[in-house]
């Protein structure tokens, strides 16, 4: 086993991690957009426990969501640029 193959491993053990991020996050905003724009979304999309009006927007799930999009976005990011450093 070579020191470059080892020392090459922590950039690539990372990579499922930012991965995941970055997909969680890309949907987390999708969804909180969708939650913004789309009026009378079903139950099981929209993640609500009861809805007495089907016809409104949920803006502070939808604020949620994309803060919580951002945030893992920007977490794969900064996962993908010091597993780079390193």
């Amino acid at each position: 086993m070579s020191s470059a193959s080892v020392s090459g491993s922590g950039a690539s053990g990372k990579r499922p991690l930012v991965i995941t991020l970055a997909v969680v996050g890309v949907l987390a905003l999708i969804y909180g957009i969708i939650n913004f724009v789309v009026k009378g979304l079903p139950k099981a999309i929209t993640l609500y426990s009861s809805a007495k009006n089907t016809n409104t927007t949920h803006p502070f799930h939808a604020i949620v969501a994309i803060v919580v999009g951002v945030v893992l976005l920007a977490l794969a990011w900064w996962q993908n640029k010091k597993a780079a450093a390193s």
